[in-house]
């Protein structure tokens, strides 16, 4: 199985973003898009994500539908991002173009 490159993959991920129909992408228009190589351990443990499982990304924020005007008066997060894990991501696919 060939395997992209760190920017074959980040543009992918770019070309994937553009395609987002109109309508979804007031619901992430405050969230940032990270890729990361893989997941750190600790985010594994939080996660209980079982020895052996693939995590192919993740969502750290409050959610769209959660979100109050009372939530300026607790700590929130500063940004809310979106953790698209290359490795795991690489490993579930079968072909480059099902990436994208």
């Amino acid at each position: 199985m060939p395997r992209l490159s760190s920017k074959a993959f980040d543009r992918a991920v770019r070309e994937a973003m553009g395609r987002i129909p109109e309508e979804f992408l007031g619901h992430i228009e405050d969230v940032a898009i990270l890729v990361e190589e893989e997941p750190s351990p600790e985010v594994l443990a939080d996660l209980e994500v079982p020895d052996g499982e693939t995590l192919f990304g993740v969502y750290f924020g409050i959610p769209h539908g959660e979100r109050s005007v009372f939530d300026t008066q607790k700590p929130v997060p500063p940004t809310m991002y979106a953790g698209l894990y290359r490795t795991g991501v690489m490993a579930g696919r079968k072909m480059s173009h099902e990436i994208i």
